[in-house]
């Protein structure tokens, strides 16, 4: 995957240990991988945890929002592919905020298209 600088043996690693990600198109990926770049996520912190590309991008820019919001600056992007009740505990715990993530929200419209 060349926007990440990896060759084919270690997306095959990847897939392996991520293997809901051999099921997203490729073009999906790639846009992924700009949304979260303009987002201020490197291709190292990508590389590091692949996982973060399994989310969608509506759900990614609820929490960078919400941690802006709270006064956080973008943490490890592992906070970003936690389940939702981890992320939930993270913010209270961490941040002493309210996660307003519930999972009975609505759906959250997000500005930025993929």
């Amino acid at each position: 995957m060349e926007k990440l600088h990896i060759d084919e043996a270690e997306v095959g690693r990847i897939c392996d240990t991520y293997p809901q990600l051999s099921k997203i198109r490729e073009t999906k990926i790639l846009h992924m991988i700009d949304f979260l770049m303009s987002e201020g996520i490197t291709e190292d912190q990508i590389r590091a945890h692949p996982k973060i590309l399994c989310h969608s991008p509506r759900t990614l820019k609820k929490r960078i929002n919400e941690l802006v919001k709270l006064g956080a600056h973008v943490p490890n992007v592992y906070v970003f592919c936690l389940n939702q009740r981890l992320y939930d505990r993270y913010i209270e715990k961490f941040l002493g905020g309210s996660a307003s993530s519930s999972v009975n929200e609505g759906p959250v419209k997000s500005s930025s298209k993929l």
